[in-house]
């Protein structure tokens, strides 16, 4: 081998490592570019990001994210021609973007064409969107003269599973004998538990069905009620069947890029169709909607729980919710806190009422306009406020919740979704630990 054969052996890897290193500066400065876009946007500096969205447009055009972004920023900028170009590239590339679909019916109809307008947001309409995609759609369908009696949405699911632990209940044979006394010969240090506090495992079929109704009252307000209701079925158990009614009612405000819902609902727990748990709320949540898919959400829950079989178990809740939301394209997540106490209206109660706080984050991942992907974790920490009357002590709980599914749109309509629960509790008093999982599948009829 000569000796400029052997250099160029030598040389050749090192052009590749820095072909390689420059082309991920590349990459990395241009991530950063439009990172520092969304930046701008999410932080309201509108006049900063529509010079940098100016500066970017012969490079990025025709990439959805950066056409959205233009698009959204030329729509505030009421320059709606060219809102309407960067937008119509975004649904072009993604059908299913029902947030560039609502911005650009909303660019038609601040260019006159109604035509237009009401083909997209009809589009969205039936796309099934979140709330607040719906309840704007139907704002400007009331601006347009459409939709002034207001509008329906429901949908009936029917699936069947299995439930590891559907009595929520110990894994043990004996748990110890709180009231064991050492110097007694017939004290027993532990307390045999009969076969139905165990743990028992069951295949279940069940049936939701719900109906929303939304009428816009002006431009900016609203009014939604909604009505559900949820059985389920355990093939053996049948003590632990339940159905659920639940219905709320609910004025929305709308003030620019927030939203303000004041809502009443009321819900009947029947188990084993006995009148089990009675619960009313009264709700207030504002939410604040971002440029760049962000929004902040809090809540405020006033709820009240009966249980008629005994009223010692009966419970003041007050429940805060405050949670990051994120819409990045195929990719949907939300964080969030829950802050919550309990105060026992009766004064034996006090073991029932508890304080807790919860973390959750949610995650949904879009394959393709037809499968997407989600995900959940849950953890809460509650502390009992008063000592249990059984095993004299008061209760700390820790309890996680994780779930994963798959949600396969067969069309427009039907929908087949997946999912698989586990349940952990840990708690201080062993008699209230337990793990559970559920795996069910379920057919969905939206209309």
């Amino acid at each position: 081998m000569s000796h400029m054969d052997k250099m160029d052996k030598r040389v050749k890897p090192l052009i590749f490592l820095a072909a390689l290193a420059t082309s991920a500066g590349v990459w990395a400065a241009d991530t950063n570019e439009l990172s520092t876009l969304r930046r701008e946007i999410s932080s309201n500096n509108t006049s900063a990001a529509w010079t940098q969205a100016q500066r970017m447009r012969a490079k990025w055009e025709a990439t959805p994210e950066f056409d959205y972004l233009y698009g959204i920023l030329a729509y505030e900028r009421e320059q709606y021609d060219e809102a309407q170009f960067a937008l119509e590239r975004v649904v072009m590339a993604e059908p299913a973007n029902t947030r560039a679909r609502l911005a650009l019916g909303k660019a038609y109809y601040q260019l006159g064409d109604e035509h237009s307008a009401l083909r997209q947001l009809n589009a969205v309409k039936v796309s099934e969107p979140p709330a607040y995609i719906m309840r704007e759609v139907n704002h400007y369908l009331a601006r347009m003269g459409k939709d002034q009696t207001g509008t329906f949405n429901g949908f009936v699911e029917a699936g069947i599973g299995h439930d590891s632990n559907v009595n929520s209940a110990t894994t043990a044979s004996a748990i110890n004998n709180p009231a064991f006394d050492s110097t007694s010969v017939v004290s027993d240090p532990f307390i045999v538990l009969n076969r139905q506090a165990n743990q028992q495992s069951d295949m279940y079929d069940y049936l939701q069905a719900g109906l929303n109704y939304y009428k816009p009252l002006n431009a900016d307000t609203g009014f939604e009620a909604r009505v559900g209701y949820s059985t389920r079925n355990n093939f053996s158990s049948d003590r632990f069947d339940n159905n659920i009614y639940r219905g709320s009612v609910g004025i929305v405000k709308l003030y620019g890029k927030d939203q303000v819902r004041a809502t009443f609902t009321a819900q009947d727990y029947r188990l084993s169709d006995s009148d089990f748990q009675n619960y009313y709320s009264l709700s207030v949540d504002w939410t604040h909607y971002n440029y760049g898919g962000w929004s902040l959400y809090s809540g405020l829950f006033l709820n009240r729980l009966k249980y008629p079989d005994d009223n010692t178990r009966d419970l003041n809740q007050y429940i805060g919710n405050f949670a990051l939301q994120r819409q990045d394209g195929a990719i949907a997540q939300s964080v969030g806190v829950m802050l919550g106490s309990e105060d026992a209206t009766h004064s034996r109660g006090n073991s029932n009422a508890r304080l807790f706080t919860g973390l959750y984050y949610n995650v949904a991942y879009d394959i393709s306009t037809s499968h997407q992907l989600f995900a959940r974790a849950y953890m809460q920490n509650s502390h009992q406020r008063g000592e249990d009357p059984f095993f004299l002590q008061t209760r700390d709980d820790n309890f996680y919740q994780l779930s994963t599914g798959w949600n396969w749109q067969l069309s427009k309509p039907l929908r087949v979704r997946t999912e698989l629960i586990y349940d952990s509790n840990n708690s201080d008093v062993d008699y209230y630990s337990y793990e559970r999982t559920r795996l069910q599948t379920g057919l969905r009829y939206s209309f």
